[in-house]
């Protein structure tokens, strides 16, 4: 793949953690710089509960700004046809990354990690959320895979065409599963409309949040950790399509993904819920 820059140029980078202006440069005909600035609270809100919601002080708009630069060395992929031996041997390979992705995660989490190195690059994970994902699939597959690289390597997506939570659902909807409603341990989620990323106070907002799946539980709540909850936080998130609640007899089945906003007036609450605000699940 041959990807063609001026020396330098401006466009919209608008993702996950990031609604901005980013500047493209090249050094090298494989090196990407990206530089932008991302809202420090936009994506997702720390809220637990149908009370503790109701309480929370409606918002007008995101967070403050902080600068992130992120450097990607980009190499064209071959395609190659694999023998049915070979491709069960991926396959394998790929499930035993996906495993790993899911305790990766969970231990970012335990661990209270915020800092990954990629490549030589210090990636804070607990204040993006597309790049908490990529941190965790690159340490699960012992620094081989860097699903940003992949993304656009593969041709699944240009380097200029979106955010990093853009980059992750095109990656698996071109190269491997993307589906709505069945999810499976290690899948990558990927939700919209989590904030008023554009500011026009309108529900309009896609690819603008994402996690990781960490369990499924016998009553079909599905388990996920992510980052940038609240103020840069890495939380635990619950998501049940049964249920248009947080909780059931007590135990957590949904999560709240977007606050409340001014214009929004009294919007029935469940639609700020994790099932609601879901736009698939990515994985091998």
């Amino acid at each position: 793949m041959r990807i063609k820059l001026n020396k330098f140029f401006i466009i919209v980078f608008s993702g996950s953690v990031f609604f901005a202006t980013a500047i493209f440069s090249q050094k090298n005909s494989n090196e990407i710089i990206l530089n932008w600035t991302n809202p420090e609270n936009g994506t997702a809100v720390d809220i637990d509960s149908d009370q503790s919601f109701d309480q929370s002080t409606p918002v007008s708009e995101a967070g403050s700004l902080d600068q992130t630069e992120l450097k990607l060395q980009v190499s064209p992929r071959v395609s190659v046809t694999l023998t049915p031996e070979q491709q069960k041997i991926n396959n394998e390979a790929n499930t035993e990354i996906a495993a790993k992705a899911a305790q990766v995660a969970l231990d970012f989490y335990m661990s209270g990690t915020k800092v990954v190195k990629i490549k030589g690059s210090s990636v804070h994970i607990n204040s993006d959320c597309s790049n908490f994902v990529r941190a965790v699939y690159y340490v699960a597959s012992d620094s081989k895979v860097d699903l940003f690289e992949e993304s656009i390597a593969t041709g699944a997506a240009s380097a200029n065409s979106g955010s990093g939570v853009y980059l992750l659902a095109k990656y698996f909807e071109k190269n491997h599963h993307y589906k709505k409603k069945s999810a499976n341990v290690g899948d990558v989620i990927i939700f919209d409309n989590t904030w008023d990323k554009n500011n026009n106070q309108k529900r309009d907002d896609n690819y603008t949040h994402t996690g990781i799946v960490t369990a499924v539980r016998d009553d079909g709540t599905i388990e996920f950790i992510h980052g940038n909850v609240g103020r840069d936080q890495i939380k635990i998130g619950y998501i049940n399509f049964k249920h248009n609640t947080t909780t059931v007899e007590g135990t957590p089945v949904n999560s709240y993904l977007r606050p409340k906003y001014k214009w929004e007036g009294n919007l029935d609450r469940s639609h700020n819920l994790t099932f609601f605000l879901l736009r698939a699940f990515g994985g091998y």
